[in-house]
């Protein structure tokens, strides 16, 4: 996975039961493998057994990977089906941040929300699930956007930290950039394997294109940027899942 928004190069590949076959018979071990980004990890999710790893006991931006820890905090506190209503969170993302195009005064539900965080990989879907997390789970409508992102953040490391994440550290719901976040490849194939519990997270990153009408009217079209699911790119694999 290439983090355009920091410029950060990250591969991480978990692989499912489904799919292993088709890599046990590979020697993950020869290092001459053509991995270009400085640190990898391809890992088996169901027993979480290693099966190539390049400096993945070091710290790295998580950049968009952070979504989907964003995504299991979400679900772990409110239903699929809880209707958001999009606000002044909108003010607090940082500039040159992918979007989803949702704007202020827009209703929709979460599952739709995490739709185009996940496949659009909007950091303004991310912003708005996490400050109406927050306020959710806290039952307090009045609180600010900051002390929202601030008290979401406390979930997403507190969820990560039950899940099995030992050297993570998170402070942003869209994983941009900022003092204080990072992880690793370990941690990360731990976030993914046990982001595979939830079904709305499987059926989501593996949707290729989608049109969503919000409950307030407006309608869009978002598509996945990932190349492995799309049947006419170069990259096209049949087995990929999301």
């Amino acid at each position: 996975v290439n983090q355009s928004e920091s410029h950060r190069e990250t591969e991480l590949q978990v692989v499912t039961a489904e799919n292993f076959s088709t890599v046990a018979a590979t020697d993950f071990s020869d290092r001459s493998l053509n991995i270009s980004a400085p640190f990898a990890g391809l890992y088996n999710a169901s027993t979480g057994e290693a099966l190539y790893e390049k400096d993945s006991d070091k710290r790295i931006h998580p950049a968009s990977l952070t979504k989907i820890l964003t995504a299991i905090a979400a679900l772990t506190y409110m239903d699929t089906d809880t209707v958001i209503t999009v606000g002044t969170e909108l003010n607090l993302l940082p500039k040159r941040s992918s979007l989803c195009l949702i704007k202020s005064g827009h209703r929709l539900t979460l599952y739709d929300l995490l739709t185009g965080m996940l496949v659009a990989s909007g950091n303004d879907a991310a912003y708005t699930i996490a400050v109406n997390t927050a306020r959710h789970v806290m039952n307090e409508d009045s609180i600010s956007d900051k002390e929202a992102i601030s008290y979401f953040t406390g979930l997403m490391n507190s969820v990560a930290k039950s899940i099995g994440c030992t050297d993570s550290s998170f402070t942003t719901p869209d994983g941009f950039d900022s003092e204080g976040q990072y992880t690793t490849i370990n941690d990360l194939s731990l976030l993914c394997s046990y982001a595979l519990n939830f079904k709305e997270i499987r059926e989501i990153v593996s949707t290729v294109k989608k049109k969503v009408v919000f409950k307030s009217g407006e309608n869009v079209t978002w598509s996945n940027s990932n190349k492995l699911l799309h049947p006419d790119s170069t990259y096209y694999y049949p087995e990929a899942s999301g």
